[in-house]
């Protein structure tokens, strides 16, 4: 029997052959390339299989001159398992040399390109966090995927969750906040929150998270996809949460501009809300509180709101 397979995360999948009758299981390719649709001879002494050779790297430009960017690294698979800025102007990204996975930092014009991990385990989705002092990072060493949070030098190394598994981190740049994506008792993947300091995570919904989750530039926003678990419709696509947990019969003011995030972000209130003038004429407030307006009715509204959450 040939199959294609992983020895661990990360690492190139390769072809091993099993002889009938035999527990032992030989490999038969060993390089850094993956091989994908295997397919045996009828007469059992060939076989064809696809050989997945990519390279990915970053690259680094204007915002307003996309072909004016540069490569700035140059291994295998760089940043495709996420990246980030610090707040001095650097690059953290997941790279790749050989089979292995690991975090690594580059300044923005491709120099002093250097690992900030370094040992045998698959490390990806880096994030800065706590106004650019740390960053932290899904791996899995036992198995199971966990947060880990690191100095910008490698110190300092810790795993900061232990449930039944968890990753995606992103965070507020100048809190002390993550949010990421985790399975609670019942293997429901839902959206958490945890204060870095080591306060335990919180779900902010019971919705299931279908998508990746990321804080807004501002950090007012959460953008997520989220999936009613009765009806399996997405109820929320590119939508946002508060940056809280925060029941529906609390009061929301939409109040800081977050541009062409107005209608999405509102489409995280109660999915029947009443609206009602901020009592201030000077404000441009609107409150919301249960029940009675649709969902289309408060997009509608909002267009022309700008938005925030702050407590009730």
């Amino acid at each position: 029997m040939l199959i294609a397979a992983q020895e661990r995360s990360g690492a190139p999948q390769q072809i091993y052959w099993n002889a009938e009758g035999s527990g032992e299981v030989r490999k038969i390719t060993g390089d850094v390339n993956s091989y994908l649709s295997l397919s045996v001879g009828s007469d059992s002494r060939s076989f064809l299989a696809v050989q997945s050779d990519i390279n990915v790297n970053v690259w680094v430009g204007p915002g307003n001159d996309p072909d004016a960017a540069v490569q700035v690294t140059s291994g295998r698979m760089d940043g495709i398992g996420g990246l980030a800025w610090t707040t001095d102007g650097r690059i953290v990204y997941q790279g790749n040399v050989g089979d292995s996975y690991q975090i690594w930092m580059v300044n923005a014009d491709g120099s002093a390109a250097h690992q900030v991990t370094n040992d045998r385990y698959f490390h990806t989705h880096p994030a800065v966090c706590e106004s650019g002092h740390s960053i932290v990072f899904e791996s899995d060493p036992t198995g199971l995927q966990h947060l880990f949070k690191t100095d910008l030098d490698g110190n300092n190394l810790t795993q900061i969750t232990s449930g039944a598994g968890e990753g995606s981190p992103s965070c507020r740049m100048q809190s002390g906040d993550v949010v990421f994506s985790g399975s609670d008792p019942n293997r429901h993947t839902l959206l958490y929150k945890m204060e870095l300091g080591g306060a335990s995570p919180v779900a902010l919904s019971d919705q299931l998270l279908v998508s990746k989750r990321v804080y807004s530039p501002d950090g007012t926003c959460i953008l997520a996809a989220l999936m009613d678990p009765k009806t399996g419709t997405v109820i929320r696509t590119g939508s946002a949460l508060p940056s809280r947990a925060v029941p529906s019969n609390r009061t929301w003011c939409l109040s800081k501009p977050v541009l062409s995030l107005a209608s999405s972000c509102v489409s995280a209130l109660p999915r029947h809300a009443r609206i009602a003038k901020d009592p201030d004429p000077h404000s441009s407030c609107l409150r919301a509180r249960c029940p009675s307006r649709t969902r289309q009715e408060l997009q509608r509204l909002a267009e022309n709101a700008r938005l925030a959450v702050t407590n009730p």
